[in-house]
């Protein structure tokens, strides 16, 4: 079923409300400028992201002494990532897909895991559940945290179903 078109005002009001939703927040100038291009114009630009991290966040979790170390640099890398990125709505979308297909650091403590699980969030947050479900489950991150490597045949590990 093809969506409406927004048909109402689009106001300053409505575009700082569409910030408040898809962003961490944003100047009056950045409002601004999305109430000029309109409502479709606005979340046409929203919805256009590239997937790839910055080029320059100053957080390499290679480059930590622990794994546990790494993993919370990890998270500094995605901290940085929410805070600088030309693209907040990916990493609003990242968030919340994270909340709901929820991982523990302190478990997973492998950073390319990590990254890697970050990145299916960000790969598939705007498409198919079914594809995001699939492409998550089968993340080294969340079969490290569903403890996947004690899966026996006859007894089965049920802690994806809980």
């Amino acid at each position: 079923m093809p969506l409406t078109p927004y048909r109402g005002p689009f106001g300053y009001e409505q575009a700082a409300q569409l910030v408040r939703r898809t962003m961490f927040g944003a100047p009056p100038e950045q409002v601004a400028a999305l109430q000029r291009r309109g409502a479709p114009g606005a979340v046409d630009e929203l919805l256009d992201y590239s997937r790839q991290e910055l080029p320059d966040n100053p957080f390499v979790p290679e480059e930590a002494a622990s794994p546990g170390a790494a993993a919370r640099v990890t998270i500094a890398r995605w901290l940085y990532e929410m805070l600088h990125t030309p693209y907040p709505f990916r990493e609003q979308l990242t968030l919340f897909w994270h909340n709901h297909f929820a991982i523990e650091v302190r478990k997973v403590r492998h950073p390319q895991a990590l990254a890697g699980y970050l990145g299916v969030l960000r790969d598939h947050g705007l498409g198919s559940f079914a594809k995001l479900t699939l492409a998550v489950a089968t993340s080294p991150a969340m079969l490290r945290y569903l403890d996947n490597d004690r899966n026996v045949k006859g007894s089965p590990n049920e802690n994806f179903a809980r």
